[in-house]
């Protein structure tokens, strides 16, 4: 007579103590085959109830082994430290919404805010005038950023920390709130207790150094006449009655007035301006990019009262970048007047090594101090740069040829630099333009550059600094 199946659980465990488990159809295949061998051996059949029975307890075993891991993980994870070390939990808010032009900077790079979007830890979101932006923690917490504002949301121990680097904010606390929340200003740090919780206006962060602003700024668009931009070397008057201003250099045309009280900018572009402001020495196609087509066909005049006791800076040095507190006042003036964002990068353009070949033909200038103005020859046209370095030089040159020109020479010291230019007497074709002027220019530097300095432009590729305009703003006028 056949064996029940409880006999069957014992022969089971007596002939198949080690049976694998590698997966419920394989292991019936192989369970069945021993089955079989031992049923021969013992004189019995394997009947399909015996099959059924055998599928059923691996089915219920591996269905149990599953269910009792998961409940492991799950007790594991539920512990907070154990989840925090296996799964960092960052802060995070949703922009449940956006009223205006509102920005983020994540890992240096600026973007506009948008509607839905995450906010993960440490982002700082900052919002321009008359804009607004509401962000919702994962616990419901909102947070109500007011114009000119600047936030970021990080993880505590116990909760989320908001802090206010600049401007104010609205906080509404969640319900059932997971955690803690903070409010973090100059003054400190203070835990959002009451329904509805605002912050003070116009705290600074500790860490923060006094901005650089001018006292007062006046901004209008420009009446100059259309042939105000100057050139290199040429003084350039004001229109009307206005204060007499000279391009900053041959490279950059902007028209550039000093004082220590106050700092003068005649038909200048955006482009201009971030270029002067940011140290960019010859403002070419590329260098600076990103913004629509007024940036650099709407010019401006501008005035400003530069607050006692500022350092004092020349020409040279705010043309050279070399004027820190003078740039950074005009980065202030477009940040507050033209809602400026920028972005930093790097990239490779076409341009040339300026690099020697004939060292002897170099004129040295008699002051080597550059307090004195060398003696400009009296040879006819020509192209003359006194008391200059070979970098200086090199901006000039690079002005002319439109391309990007680095100093490969290796030689320090003060030099007068010049070369006579009779194919410039010769009249432009009827209807000619200052930019065929230039282009004429650029076609006769690399041959006079060899004939007369010694130096060569060897073209290959070159990398500069750039700047990505991210937003901006036309000005409200005076």
């Amino acid at each position: 007579m056949a064996p029940d199946l409880k006999s069957m659980d014992n022969v089971l465990r007596r002939h198949l103590p080690s049976a694998p488990r590698d997966g419920m159809d394989s292991d019936g295949v192989r369970v069945l085959g021993q089955l079989k061998e031992s049923g021969r051996s013992l004189n019995f059949p394997v009947t399909a109830a015996t099959q059924h029975a055998v599928f059923r307890k691996t089915w219920y075993f591996k269905t149990g082994l599953a269910i009792a891991a998961a409940i492991v993980l799950v007790a594991i994870l539920s512990v907070p430290s154990v989840r925090d070390v296996i799964s960092p939990r960052n802060a995070f808010a949703i922009v449940e919404s956006v009223d205006g032009s509102v920005f983020r900077t994540d890992q240096g790079v600026t973007q506009t805010v948008a509607e839905g979007e995450k906010i993960v830890s440490g982002t700082p979101v900052r919002t321009s005038a008359g804009s607004h932006v509401v962000l919702k923690l994962d616990d419901g917490a909102r947070i109500q950023v007011h114009p000119e504002s600047q936030v970021s949301i990080e993880r505590v121990q116990d909760g989320v920390r908001v802090l206010v680097s600049d401007g104010s904010v609205n906080v509404t606390p969640a319900t059932q709130p997971e955690g803690n929340l903070y409010i973090q200003n100059q003054r400190g740090m203070v835990p959002v207790n009451a329904a509805l919780f605002q912050s003070a206006r116009g705290v600074e962060p500790v860490q923060r150094e006094p901005r650089s602003a001018f006292e007062v700024v006046s901004i209008r668009r420009s009446a100059a006449p259309a042939g105000f931009r100057g050139g290199g070397g040429r003084g350039t008057a004001g229109a009307g009655n206005g204060p007499l201003v000279r391009p900053l250099s041959p490279c950059l045309r902007i028209g550039v007035q000093l004082d220590p009280s106050r700092f003068t900018a005649m038909r200048a572009s955006v482009a201009d301006l971030i270029a002067v402001a940011y140290g960019i020495q010859c403002h070419l196609p590329g260098m600076i990019s990103g913004g629509p087509d007024w940036t650099l066909s709407d010019l401006y005049d501008i005035q400003a009262l530069i607050p006692a006791g500022t350092t004092s800076y020349t020409q040279e040095e705010l043309a050279d970048g070399k004027a820190a507190k003078l740039q950074a006042m005009i980065q202030t003036l477009l940040s507050d007047r033209f809602r400026l964002l920028l972005q930093k990068d790097s990239k490779e353009m076409s341009g040339f090594n300026l690099t020697v070949i004939n060292p002897s033909k170099l004129k040295l200038s008699p002051d080597q101090t550059g307090a004195a103005p060398s003696a400009r020859p009296s040879d006819g046209l020509m192209l003359f740069f006194g008391n200059q370095t070979l970098s200086r030089f090199a901006i000039a040159v690079q002005g002319f040829m439109a391309k990007p020109v680095i100093n490969k020479t290796g030689l320090s010291g003060l030099y007068d630099f010049y070369f006579p230019m009779p194919e410039l007497a010769e009249p432009l074709p009827l209807g000619g333009s200052p930019v065929d002027f230039n282009n004429r220019v650029a076609d006769l530097i690399p041959h006079k550059l060899e004939e007369y300095l010694g130096l060569k432009l060897e073209p290959g590729k070159v990398t500069v600094d750039t700047l990505i305009i991210e937003h901006v703003e036309k000005p409200s006028e005076n």
